[in-house]
């Protein structure tokens, strides 16, 4: 290895181990296989992006003390690398630790005379289990039987342990070193110096990212750390070591009757900057939505408020159409609160028909029409609804659902009397503004009930950290579905601004168009539609918020210089946003959410609510704040429930009238050293598909409906080969070959395949009658048997990797098809073979007439890609065509 200009052996003394006896090599990698198999732990530290040779530049120190016992039953080897192993579970969010340990001169050269200085230490991975629901004794117990068990057979080394398997590749990719020095009752007048010569052995070893040494003596504990200070920052290695001081001392002082999920990781000096990070007073603000946008009006009520595509309003002339409506709604005599659907395309006469119910005091649901009668129906019957409001377009979509149905359009307003156009102010701060609905893991959408307050107060703080105000033009591009396009219309008119909004058309076809004509100047997408838009073709963009997923380094790349790019964060439940932070070139994690925005975010250990995660750990965020849902309208059993029912144990209330609500997100994320947090993942099955929000088992319980007996569905997200971050849902069908099953001629076959088109469109013609369109899986995947961990649980990871790995095959086979064919193809349109290329990321030249569109990855957002490339090219080509017509040869012969 080449290290600083020179070649350096990584491991001393390897030359040495080459006089074992072949039967003792042997051995000794049998056990290390058998010692690592079904490795599942993460490595701390993370290297970041480009360096792949850290160097331990920089030193940090901590001491700790702890009552010295008489009977202290455990080694100090085994207490660090117990607190060790705990710590690092709690970094890494999973129930192993990994790291290597140093040890010193083997057995079997024991009174041998070693020929190279230094060959007397080696390292070798530690790997230690961490279960919840496990004591700490136990834990130690089981460290010490591995720690005698690994001495035999530690003179292998850890290059040679890397050959052994994959698990043990992966074990040796350690960046975590630790050694364990001192004698418990030595006297220790000069500890440091002591441990200063300890930590010299790590010399050779200058390849890891963090060299960790513990010395041991007469109640003390001293902890020195080498680390590269571009991978952990100082701050951040500072807090690490008190949080491991902080355990040693535990283990130490006789706690080891506790469980793993009864340790304390976090401390003293953990919470008080967390609690410093959330010291901002939060505010709720007792207004209505609609109050707020009437004063608005009041001061400028020329400004333009809608321009959309079938028309513009003013502020003035929303605010008299609203108020017509409102006292009209008023007339029915609804119950308070009673929730009314509004079902229409994207037009201004939804912007109306929403003011309108919020002044008659009553509360709104958006039904996205391209849902499935049953998906609508359902939410219909949630909410009791007997009232809809919808465009002429969309009657008869409510017609079996209420017993009284509305057609907001300029008929309608035309037969009211004019003394409707004043509505009696009705709508109070507490009442309930809307419900917004979403994916369930039952089968039933989740529907989040908000109140006026809870969204205006958050809005009115969110509007600047997300550049609305008076000066915005913003695009109203989310689907009615999605949580964002409330942000786009109610918080703009609440700051004064004008909602863009385009038709179908143009949303789906030329949004870049529109957003020129229009002079939308805001815009709001997930990151997987803002990777299809050239910044080049929207010159009058200036504010671009990125929200629904996590945004990447190429997103960032593409857009931080051309626009103000902010990364949004928010939850239904949150009333939308509730973290904003600006992204630039020099953001090193793009998928950082930055600080809470009228909210305070708390990072609480993912098992255990009542205990927060130490700072640099893993942990589920768990906001706070005055927009925080009422609830579901339909709510789980209350030990379900994401909306906890009592405080937390370690809040402690900053200001005497902080009386927030609280909300587990179900997403994991950490601090960094500035308090900034960074999105990781989700804990449960719920995962983002296009910037929607889908719960897994909300899929999978339709799905098994429509199956076989003995067929079990499980489905995962999985990444598309070539495309960024993008991924698609795969169902996988669990279950015994049957004889008459058509089975694909290939050795993979015998224990998976993925269906062919047909019978996997058939599966998914009767779940489009049931689930929305974005929760239909791409691919469905059998296998014969179930893939499970060790402890017998499902292996999720092990099948995403599956269906990525069958995936890049399959599209992979598909191209070269194609590549293979292309010179038979003839007559076929230039410019639409360089769309499907570019589109779907294939090799040049390649094409097939029979090439099918979803085989090959797409989905409704490449398909908007597509037709944005298509129209560069001079080429008329729309969404539906391509959805419509998913073969390369039924779409030339479309267009042409």
């Amino acid at each position: 290895m080449v290290y600083d200009g020179g070649d350096v052996e990584r491991f001393p003394g390897i030359e040495a181990l080459a006089t074992f006896q072949a039967e003792n090599m042997e051995r000794a990698a049998n056990f290390w296989k058998q010692y690592l198999d079904g490795l599942d732990a993460s490595l701390f530290p993370v290297l970041p992006s480009g360096l792949t040779l850290p160097r331990p530049n920089s030193q940090a120190q901590y001491r700790t003390s702890f009552p010295t016992l008489a009977q202290q039953k455990w080694k100090n080897t085994i207490v660090v690398q117990a607190a060790l192993g705990v710590l690092l579970s709690r970094y890494t969010n999973s129930s192993e630790a990994l790291f290597g340990i140093m040890v010193e001169r083997p057995p079997l050269f024991e009174g041998k005379e070693w020929p190279i200085d230094g060959a007397t230490r080696t390292i070798v991975p530690s790997r230690i289990t961490c279960r919840f629901d496990q004591s700490v004794s136990d834990l130690m117990q089981t460290i010490t039987i591995h720690d005698s068990a690994m001495r035999e057979f530690e003179q292998i080394g850890i290059d040679k342990i890397r050959l052994t398997d994959s698990f043990g590749d992966t074990a040796c990719e350690i960046q975590t070193v630790l050694v364990v020095s001192g004698d418990r009752d030595a006297p220790s007048p000069r500890l440091h110096e002591v441990v200063a010569g300890e930590l010299n052995r790590f010399v050779p070893y200058t390849n890891y990212a963090l060299l960790l040494n513990c010395h041991i003596v007469n109640g003390s504990a001293l902890l020195n750390a080498r680390y590269d200070s571009r991978v952990v920052d100082d701050a951040q290695m500072a807090r690490f070591l008190r949080q491991l001081g902080s355990l040693i001392t535990q283990f130490q002082s006789n706690s080891t009757s506790l469980l793993i999920r009864e340790v304390d990781t976090t401390t003293q000096e953990d919470r008080l900057e967390i609690e410093k990070w959330n010291s901002k007073r939060l505010r709720t603000t007792e207004v209505s939505i609609d109050e707020v946008v009437s004063k608005r009006t009041a001061r400028a009520p020329g400004a333009i408020a809608v321009n959309a595509w079938d028309g513009e309003w003013t502020y003035a002339e929303l605010e008299a159409l609203s108020s017509s409506l409102g006292k009209y709604l008023q007339s029915l005599n609804l119950d308070s609160g009673h929730v009314i659907p509004l079902c229409f395309e994207k037009s201004k006469w939804t912007i109306a028909a929403m003011f309108g119910v919020l002044k008659a005091g009553l509360a709104f649901t958006l039904v996205d029409p391209t849902f499935p009668a049953a998906r609508i129906a359902q939410i219909c019957r949630q909410i009791s609804a007997t009232v809809a409001l919808s465009s002429k377009l969309h009657f008869d979509t409510m017609s079996t659902l209420v017993s009284h149905r509305i057609i907001v359009d300029d008929t309608f307003f035309q037969s009211l009397s004019e003394n409707m156009n004043v509505a009696t102010a009705c709508s109070k701060p507490q009442d309930l503004a809307y419900v917004i609905f979403t994916s369930g893991s039952t089968g039933d959408p989740k529907g989040s009930m908000i109140e006026h307050r809870g969204f205006a107060s958050c809005a009115l703080e969110f509007g600047s950290a997300l550049g609305i105000g008076s000066h915005t033009r913003a695009l109203q591009f989310a689907s009615y579905a999605f949580g964002a396009c409330l942000l786009e219309i109610i918080a703009t008119l609440m700051h004064g601004g004008c909602v863009c909004v385009p038709s179908e058309e143009d949303r789906m076809n030329n949004l870049p168009g529109f957003l020129r004509i229009s002079k939308a100047n805001w815009a709001i997408l997930t990151p997987s539609l803002a990777r299809g838009i050239e910044p080049e073709s929207v010159p009058g963009l200036r504010t671009l918020v990125l929200a629904g997923e996590p945004m990447t380094a190429d997103i960032r790349d593409i857009w931080a210089s051309r626009v103000q790019l902010i990364n949004g964060y928010g939850q239904s439940e949150s009333s939308t946003i509730c973290s904003a932070t600006k992204i630039n070139l020099s953001i090193a994690e793009p998928n950082s959410i930055g600080h809470a925005v009228g909210a305070r975010f708390w990072i609480a250990e993912p098992e255990n609510t009542n205990k927060l995660a130490p700072i640099g750990g893993i942990g589920e965020l768990i906001i706070e704040s005055p927009g925080i849902a009422r609830g579901y309208v339909n709510p789980p059993p209350p030990d379900e429930s994401p909306f906890l029912m009592t405080v937390p144990l370690w809040y402690r209330p900053r200001h005497p009238l902080d009386t927030f609500k609280f909300y587990r997100t179900g997403d994991l994320v950490c601090y960094r050293s500035d308090g900034t947090v960074v999105y990781l993942g989700r804990k449960d099955l719920q995962v983002k598909i296009r910037g929607q929000r889908v719960e897994i088992g909300d899929v999978e319980t339709h799905l098994r409906q429509q199956l076989p007996d003995h067929m079990i569905p499980i489905v995962e997200a999985v990444k598309i080969p070539n495309a960024s971050e993008s991924r698609v849902l795969i169902a996988f069908l669990v279950g015994a070959f049957k004889k008459d099953e058509k089975i694909p001629n290939a050795i993979s076959a015998a224990t998976s395949y993925i269906l062919s088109s047909s019978d996997a469109a058939h599966i998914s013609r009767k779940l489009r009658k049931v689930l929305v369109p974005y929760s239909i899986p791409s691919y469905y995947i059998r296998l014969h048997r179930l893939v499970t961990t060790a402890t017998g649980k499902t292996d999720r990871r092990k099948l995403r990797a599956m269906g990525s790995s069958l995936l890049t095959e399959e599209i992979k086979n598909r191209a070269s098809e194609m590549t293979a064919k292309a010179n038979e193809t003839t007559g076929v349109n230039h410019n639409l073979q360089q769309v499907w290329i570019e589109g779907l990321g294939l090799a040049p030249h390649s094409i097939m007439q029979k090439a099918n569109f979803f085989e090959l990855g797409g989905d409704s957002i490449i398909a908007i890609k597509m037709a944005n490339i298509a129209r560069g090219l001079g080429l008329e080509l729309k969404v539906a065509d391509i959805m419509l017509n998913p073969t390369f040869e039924d779409l030339a012969h479309t267009i042409n």
